[in-house]
């Protein structure tokens, strides 16, 4: 069934440690605070590992904010389905991937 909506373009297998999981566009009802959360969501020339990296004087709990908001649009991405650690194993490139596509960019 995954293939047929991957091919319908309703959703879009992810693998993550050898795990496929599947990721539904987002809903409509929660777009707004998904927005809000992107919108913290810094990237730097395209790269979506700064994100990760503390910035010159910025202060620590903006860094914080920005992963923070990476999570919490993975955490939506996959339903509240996956721990934490199993998000954090994501990969930077998978990563950005997966909002993209549940963020419809």
């Amino acid at each position: 069934m995954g293939e047929i909506n991957e091919a319908l373009g309703i959703g879009k297998k992810f693998t993550i440690n050898g795990q496929e999981y599947l990721v539904n566009p987002a809903p409509i009802d929660e777009l707004e605070e998904l927005m809000e959360k992107k919108n913290k969501v810094i990237t730097m020339e395209g790269k979506f590992a700064w994100n990760y990296v503390s910035l010159p004087k910025e202060k620590p709990e903006i860094k914080k904010e920005r992963i923070d908001a990476i999570m919490y649009i993975l955490d939506r991405a996959f339903g509240g389905s996956l721990k934490p650690e199993v998000i954090g194993k994501i990969d930077r490139v998978t990563a950005e991937e997966i909002i993209k596509f549940f963020l419809g960019e």
